[in-house]
């Protein structure tokens, strides 16, 4: 798919959420050229993913880690965090895109706060018939799996805290895609800007 045509079909389908720096991110699904369909994808911006990549690498080098054999010890590890971690698709397998039935609605999501315990948050979700179903994630809210008959976008409130003797719908394994270009304003973490030249006078592998 052109990046022009995505970001017209995001931006008129998509209500973006926020990543922690203010960046529009795309919770849809996605139609591929070969007749898969994806029902969990969010789209993001590759230039905040590189810089968060290069942070990386700053960081750990600022944190003590001078020597070049250390460095080449690290860099390869840190790269390998940013480009092999995670379920990946490219925008050119992309036909089109669409709502996502296991997203929840960008308002209701404000309404998930807090921790049942220290590593799962469960909350009721109410239908737009009145039914209720409880959810739960371990991190992730990105996306949930759904009851029968049911999609993210008929949740129309979220009772945090209550937790209900009944099945549980957790969240759902996603895919990202990020693309250059998405975004015509990039917020960056204005902790990291560049890689500097100390950085890069003491990258030598």
């Amino acid at each position: 798919m052109n990046i022009n045509i995505l970001k017209e079909h995001l931006y008129s389908r998509i209500e973006p959420t926020k990543d922690y720096l203010g960046n529009d991110e795309f919770r849809c699904s996605v139609s591929m050229y070969d007749g898969t369909n994806l029902p969990c994808v969010t789209i993001k911006s590759a230039e905040v993913r590189l810089q968060m990549a290069m942070s990386r690498i700053e960081s750990t080098i600022y944190n003590g880690v001078k020597d070049a054999r250390c460095i080449s010890h690290y860099y390869p590890r840190i790269l390998n965090s940013f480009i092999n971690s995670g379920n990946r698709i490219t925008l050119s397998n992309i036909k089109d895109v669409g709502i996502s039935p296991n997203a929840i609605p960008v308002s209701l999501l404000r309404m998930i706060h807090g921790k049942a315990s220290k590593s799962w948050t469960q909350f009721t979700g109410v239908m737009n018939d009145g039914n209720e179903f409880s959810f739960g994630t371990t991190s992730s809210c990105e996306f949930f799996q759904m009851p029968d008959g049911y999609k993210g976008t008929d949740i129309v409130e979220i009772i945090s805290y209550k937790a209900e003797n009944r099945p549980i719908f957790s969240e759902c394994i996603g895919f990202s895609c990020y693309v250059f270009g998405l975004l015509d304003e990039v917020i960056y973490d204005n902790r990291f800007e560049h890689i500097s030249d100390e950085l890069i006078a003491n990258f030598h592998i």
